[in-house]
């Protein structure tokens, strides 16, 4: 039961973290390789609670994100700030799954049938 539940926990979290692409923001990037961007630069971005998907100025149509143009490679993945969104939804999934585990109460435990 307790494989099953983490399971469930890592793939709503999961989810949670790639849904979280619909909300977007800004967010400060470097990109040597882009004038005017070397020293930081600010773009759209997509993903909360830490924006995790960047605009690339120049390669993708301007002031927008997604994770199709991140698969397609015209937007940057921000490893760090995904793998830090990803913990954050997993932390708050596992804290919602403990509490309402908890007020449930134990569980009661099935006997197999010729015990009972």
């Amino acid at each position: 039961m307790r494989k099953r539940l983490l399971v469930i926990v890592l793939v709503v979290s999961t989810l949670a973290t790639l849904a979280s692409s619909a909300i977007r923001g800004h967010a400060t990037v470097n990109y040597p390789d882009v004038e005017g961007c070397s020293a930081g630069c600010t773009v759209a971005a997509a993903g909360w609670p830490f924006p995790y998907l960047a605009d690339y100025p120049g390669l993708s149509p301007a002031g927008r994100t997604s994770l199709m143009e991140a698969l397609t490679g015209s937007d940057h993945v921000l490893w760090t700030s995904f793998v830090a969104t990803w913990v954050a939804w997993t932390a708050a999934v596992g804290a919602l799954t403990y509490l309402l585990r908890r007020r449930r109460g134990p569980e009661k435990r099935r006997r197999p049938r010729g015990m009972r």
